[in-house]
């Protein structure tokens, strides 16, 4: 099955709170090098505007839950 689109935005508007959620998961000092790159590439989509695939955003949330308690 496909992932969806993220449906938290309208075609060429900025996800919000996708991008949010990413700038601030930046900010966390021991954040892993290889998940710190995945929400830098997830950040850099979502302030272009496109689209995010909900497992792209299920992980932001996953990293919230662990990372920021």
């Amino acid at each position: 099955m496909a992932s969806k689109a993220c449906s938290r935005k309208e075609k060429g508007t900025k996800c919000v709170r996708c991008l949010s959620l990413a700038e601030e998961l930046l900010k966390i000092d021991d954040l892993a090098a290889e998940a710190r790159a995945k929400v830098e590439a997830i950040r850099t989509k979502a302030a272009k505007g496109a689209g995010i695939a909900e497992t792209q955003v299920q992980y932001l949330y996953e990293l919230r839950d662990e990372y920021m308690k």
